[in-house]
């Protein structure tokens, strides 16, 4: 795979976060749908139209937030992934997207998608959880240095993409309960509504699908056992040595996911890893030099930053959300690592969106 570098200067290590430009298939039909064109778009962001020609090179995360930015303001349709996404097939996910194509189930093909995800996206995780009432497929995005705007752009894509993906290996035959995401409304909601068909959520604690547990029970349209197989033990192939950096970010990825659920501890997190705590433990002090603490207390202090800035919830609702059951002991450790409580740091940065006139003031539900 070829690698396209960052066109601006992004943190130590972020130029890593990679991403298929198959992320951006059909780009250049979805920008003249509504009224613009990949040629505007280049022009701004520097990006070569050449580079369309084969989805399976690699482009830094950032660089996709530039392009999606720009294709927003080019369009000024605020819902532009959701159009994007609406252009595309499954072949944009690659090898991923024919593994889950070729599984026995909706639950089979949407655990492949959380374990091979990175083949596709390196810094997305997805997550499902069953907990009985109902099915959340949960989307975390490993970069907090994103903007609030950026952020939302690429979980709105995420997210209709895989809705996409599911309608695909179930021959339209599932139904979203709801959706729920973490930023606040844009201005343009009826599209969300439209797009995925069912209630919309926005101030969330956590970006995801909601299905009924018996739609996961679902075959898939085109199920082949040997070629799934097959595609599997080739993907196996490419998975990650685990003396690769990559180990820490994707546990940074996966804590994320898990925070809003209330079970982050590293027994959870490392059963993502089909491991124990102790191995998980030794892995992260021999390739990364940290614990699993160090990397909790480092994303809880990322994602406490996130809700503050970009959504209306309350600094208790903060609190729990990153795994604090005092909010007292939130207050004072978020005061001990930025030397301000959290609501004087709210005051201090306000959010992209309430700049741009967004109303943050409560959740928001966009319903049929």
């Amino acid at each position: 795979m070829a690698i396209i570098s960052e066109i601006n200067t992004a943190p130590l290590g972020e130029h890593e976060r990679l991403v298929r430009v198959g992320v951006l298939k059909n780009l250049d039909r979805a920008l003249h749908q509504s009224g613009s064109s990949l040629q505007e778009v280049s022009r701004v962001t520097g990006f070569s139209q050449e580079l369309m020609d084969d989805e399976d090179v690699l482009i830094s995360l950032r660089y996709v937030a530039q392009l999606l930015t720009a294709s927003m303001r080019a369009t000024n349709q605020q819902h532009f992934p959701l159009i994007l996404a609406g252009a595309q097939d499954i072949s944009f996910l690659g090898s991923v997207g024919l593994l889950m194509k070729t599984a026995s189930s909706l639950r089979e093909a949407l655990a492949e998608l959380g374990l091979f995800i990175h083949a596709h996206a390196e810094p997305v995780v997805w997550l499902l959880e069953e907990n009985g009432a109902d099915a959340r497929l949960s989307v975390s995005i490993d970069a907090p240095w994103l903007s609030a705007e950026a952020r939302r752009l690429c979980v709105s894509l995420a997210l209709a993409q895989c809705y996409k993906t599911i309608q695909w290996v179930t021959n339209d035959s599932v139904e979203l309960e709801g959706v729920e995401l973490v930023g606040p409304a844009p201005q343009d909601t009826f599209h969300y509504r439209q797009y995925f068909h069912c209630q919309v959520r926005f101030n969330c604690e956590a970006n995801c699908l909601i299905l009924r547990p018996e739609s996961l029970n679902k075959p898939v349209l085109y199920s082949d056992a040997a070629l799934h197989q097959l595609v599997r033990q080739q993907l196996s192939i490419a998975l990650p040595a685990s003396g690769q950096p990559i180990l820490e970010r994707r546990v940074r990825a996966v804590i994320r996911s898990l925070l809003a659920s209330q079970r982050c501890d590293i027994e959870s997190v490392a059963r993502c890893f089909n491991c124990d705590k102790r191995t998980l433990q030794r892995k992260l002090r021999t390739e990364a030099g940290k614990t699993y603490q160090m990397l909790l207390d480092a994303v809880r202090y990322d994602l406490a930053r996130q809700y503050l800035s970009e959504t209306a919830m309350s600094v208790t609702q903060i609190a729990f959300s990153v795994g604090f059951s005092d909010p007292s002991n939130f207050a004072r450790a978020f005061r001990q690592k930025t030397g301000v409580s959290p609501r004087g740091w709210r005051v201090q940065n306000r959010t992209m969106a309430r700049q741009a006139g967004h109303d943050v003031s409560r959740p928001e539900i966009v319903a049929i």
